[in-house]
């Protein structure tokens, strides 16, 4: 599984690349003309964009670039370090499976991504959820 983290701090793009790289292939940029860039040549299963990036596009603006650029379906989540309940609501229904506290909690990413990915038909124990998660393409936003 490929994962698109957009942040512009630098030391959020090592900690997303710490906590993630040992589960899933990580690709971290910092900006979305980078994003947007490889989204145009690059496939990803899932985006994790930052609220708001410095070039003053917010995660919605880019959401919505990101899809009009990439063929493939892909599952977005927005990391940030505080949001009100307007604007999480605002950010959820724009396309957002969740929103994602920073610093990044490891298990309570994976229990996010076991939810929104997999149905629970789908996966019956935790061998299966391994295999799902090595060798899933295709994910249904």
């Amino acid at each position: 599984m490929h994962i698109l983290a957009v942040e512009d701090q630098q030391i959020d793009r090592f900690l997303i690349r710490k906590q993630l790289s040992d589960d899933f292939r990580v690709t971290t940029l910092s900006s979305e003309r980078e994003a947007i860039a490889f989204a145009r040549t690059n496939k990803f299963d899932i985006a994790l964009l930052n609220v708001m990036l410095m070039e003053d596009m917010d995660c919605i603006q880019l959401l919505n670039r990101l899809k009009a650029v990439q063929s493939d379906k892909f599952t977005a989540f927005v990391t940030t370090c505080h949001i009100d309940d307007r604007r999480r609501r605002e950010i959820l229904s724009s396309g957002f499976e969740a929103v994602i506290q920073k610093p990044i909690n490891i298990l309570h990413f994976k229990s996010l991504l076991r939810v929104t990915l997999f149905p629970p038909n789908l996966v019956s124990n935790s061998s299966d959820w391994n295999y799902h998660i090595a060798h899933s393409s295709v994910i249904v936003n």
